[in-house]
């Protein structure tokens, strides 16, 4: 019936302190003419050839983790142009084989020093 039994499977960390992260990707999805692309929080989510044009927030991506696997790319194989890329407070943010085209700005630790939310100001 799709119930789970045993809530343990839903913790981040398992016993033994161990990532229980599963990857999960957004592929070839395409953003054009919005405000906002991205979200407040995701773990082990990779955008993978996503285009993103002309949006006032290419990507917005609060706070974010280390993917378990202890290697894959947040973003891989991805175009942006004109706009700002708001980048996560945390963690070590992979970028790979990414192309950054006219009037792109990158703003890591976007939400340092802004209200109460987020991990703030603590890049790694």
């Amino acid at each position: 019936n799709g119930y789970n039994i045993d809530q343990s499977l839903c913790e981040g960390f398992d016993s033994n302190g161990s990532d229980t992260g599963l990857p999960a990707l957004i592929r070839r999805n395409i953003d054009y003419d919005n405000v906002f692309v991205g979200h407040y929080n995701a773990g082990d989510i990779q955008y993978n050839g996503h285009v993103s044009r002309n949006n006032n927030n290419l990507i917005y991506w609060k706070e974010t983790k280390n993917f378990a696997d202890g290697c894959s790319a947040h973003i891989i194989d991805s175009t942006y142009e004109n706009g700002n890329m708001a980048l996560p407070d945390q963690g070590a943010f992979l970028i790979e084989e990414t192309t950054f085209g006219q009037n792109v700005v990158l703003e890591a630790n976007h939400h340092c020093n802004v209200g109460i939310t987020g991990v703030l100001c603590m890049p790694q």
